[in-house]
């Protein structure tokens, strides 16, 4: 089967600009973990985490109260300063087969999926691999 099969194509993605916050807004909005970063013609540029949020904010930041000059601090940091620049992509035509084994070795949760020209065309999620072989299975 291959990952276009199963690849979400509706991806929610960020700018390289766009504040920390906003991901963290995104991320929470959509129930995701994971935002594509693309340019301004959809090409893949890099992609951040819940987990890359979370790391750039200190331990603290979820335990006290911040003034608002402390916020406007840590807005200051932009996606471009957390993201994994270049990801790990898939092809729409590779099979569910080789993104399973990409994200075990890679030890990633995610993997988006593009065209031959670097273009957006989806992602794939460790959830989208389960419900593929759980369709299969079914």
């Amino acid at each position: 089967m291959f990952v276009s099969r199963s690849m979400t194509r509706k991806v929610i993605t960020i700018d390289q600009k766009a504040s920390i916050f906003d991901a963290q807004n995104l991320i929470a909005e959509n129930q995701i973990r994971h935002l594509p970063v693309v340019d301004k013609n959809d090409r893949i540029i890099g992609i951040v985490t819940d987990r890359a949020i979370r790391s750039a904010w200190p331990y603290s930041f979820f335990k006290e109260s911040y003034s608002k000059k402390e916020i406007e601090k840590f807005s200051k940091i932009k996606i471009k300063d957390i993201m994994t620049i270049n990801p790990i992509t898939l092809s729409p035509t590779s099979t569910i087969q080789d993104a399973l084994l990409m994200i075990q070795e890679k030890k990633v949760g995610a993997l988006p999926v593009v065209d031959e020209e670097g273009k957006l065309k989806g992602i794939l999620s460790v959830r989208d691999l389960l419900r593929a072989f759980i369709n299969v299975l079914g």
